[in-house]
């Protein structure tokens, strides 16, 4: 990729409401926050992009960049005064295996790049859904199931390539403009259109992952017990905690159907030197558990780290939703057995999910040459989604999602992760006033006229 703007055409590149490939442009994936922008436009090359960029600059718009939709609640009220720039590129996910980098163009999905990086040896410290954008989730940090034992994912990124205000193209790293490069990973938006970026691979053939469930009724002493083991657990196992509210539906499976499940699920990092390894973690995690009470189900296997990816069983398809998230500090018995009672059996909680992730291990740390948003001191994130199917039913979840918000209070640190807050109302504070004022330097430097002011995600107090 050049700098060059040679090809530019001065035109209106957007399509209205109403016009063909608007729909196709303003995705959301929450579906209880459509869109609907002033304009919008699919960019399918990089050309196309510098296009939509000149154009919505020459006629005073902001433009907002979106990939696969799922960061466009955070809009909010300012949905319909942008103009959507959707990115996906006509480019392949490429891996040099010598260089232990991916190379992943703007649009492509994780389940995209985990599996090319897999095919030579590798795993990525994706998310746990493989139809996010991988972009997006690396811009914003990136909460990994690899992540007690490599950090946010963005701290893995080698080099970012956008096309900034004026159309040019630039790459950034540690030695070109480090200071933008720093403000890119988790900084909040707000500094042009990435087309590529460059992440370091874990060299990985294999994992450990899976879902173990109860049913909730009897498993409290399955959470005690999970957060005395998370406390202490190895740096390479993360893991979740979640209760589920399972609809009574024929596509529901059979275990789940019309309960409410306590899971565990996540992934344990195997060391293909060592694989003899795998059953003794296995059997850790699994047999105190399951002594306690009868699992529904166990599916913790050691399979190849594309198992990974669909683990956590996210939606893969938009939904309508309203979800919290903020971090938690302590990880002992009166932080699960308040959580069990706002979100378990008896509290009246109708959401889908009420999750705790477990942090600490190098999700606290900042290693040298990290972005804005480098790590999150805490012990567990609290991630909480309900269903927004009707005005009745959404205010109902937003009141569970209050209720166990404010339960959980006492051991609500004033922090939580980029990734996970998919709401404007949300509190979200990522980082301290001092970074979050440097970061607004590099965007005022980058972006004086504020052609992307719109996509800037403030961290707000809690």
């Amino acid at each position: 990729m050049n700098s060059s703007t040679s090809t530019i055409r001065s035109y209106d590149a957007f399509a209205g409401p109403g016009d063909p490939g608007y729909d196709e442009a303003a995705i959301s994936f929450n579906l209880a926050a459509p869109l609907r922008p002033l304009g919008a436009t699919t960019a399918r090359t990089v050309a196309d992009v510098q296009n939509a960029v000149l154009a919505a600059d020459s006629a005073g718009a902001r433009v907002v960049p979106v990939s696969t939709g799922h960061s466009t609640g955070m809009l909010g009220p300012v949905a319909d005064r942008v103009h959507v720039l959707r990115t996906v590129l006509d480019q392949p996910v490429r891996v040099n295996p010598d260089r232990g980098i991916v190379q992943i163009p703007a649009g492509a999905r994780w389940d995209d790049v985990v599996r090319a990086a897999a095919e030579h040896g590798y795993a990525v410290p994706h998310g746990s859904s493989p139809t996010v954008g991988a972009i997006g989730y690396l811009l914003g940090g990136g909460m990994s199931f690899y992540g007690r034992k490599v950090g946010v994912a963005a701290n893995s990124v080698v080099s970012i390539t956008l096309v900034q205000a004026d159309g040019g193209i630039v790459t950034v790293d540690e030695t070109n403009d480090p200071d933008l490069f720093w403000a890119l990973r988790g900084g909040g938006g707000g500094f042009g259109v990435v087309l590529l970026v460059e992440l370091r691979m874990i060299p990985m053939h294999r994992v450990l992952t899976g879902m173990i469930a109860w049913d909730a009724t009897d498993a409290a002493p399955v959470a005690r017990a999970w957060a005395t083991w998370a406390a202490t657990a190895p740096r390479a196992v993360t893991t979740s905690l979640r209760l589920l509210n399972a609809p009574d539906a024929p596509e529901t499976p059979e275990p789940f159907r019309g309960r409410q499940i306590l899971a565990i699920d996540g992934s344990i990092m195997l060391d293909d030197d060592a694989p003899e390894n795998a059953g003794d973690i296995r059997r850790a995690l699994a047999e105190p558990l399951s002594s306690l009470v009868t699992p529904l189900v166990d599916t913790w296997h050691v399979g190849p780290v594309t198992d990974a990816v669909r683990t956590h069983a996210d939606p893969e398809e938009p939904i309508p939703y309203t979800s919290d998230a903020f971090a938690l500090a302590g990880i002992d018995d009166d932080t699960i057995d308040r959580w069990y009672a706002a979100a378990g059996p008896g509290s009246g909680s109708g959401l889908i999910a009420a999750e705790l992730r477990q942090l600490g291990g190098a999700f606290a740390e900042t290693p040298p040459g990290a972005g804005a948003f480098s790590g999150i001191d805490a012990e567990l994130l609290a991630f909480n989604v309900g269903l927004a199917v009707s005005l009745e039913g959404t205010a109902q979840a937003r009141l569970d999602l209050l209720r166990i918000r404010a339960t959980l209070r006492p051991y609500t640190t004033n922090r939580t992760a980029p990734t996970f807050v998919e709401e404007p109302s949300t509190p979200r504070r990522t980082f301290a006033d001092d970074v979050e004022a440097r970061v607004d330097e590099i965007r005022k430097r980058v972006d004086p006229d504020g052609l992307f002011a719109l996509d800037v995600r403030r961290s707000s107090g809690m």
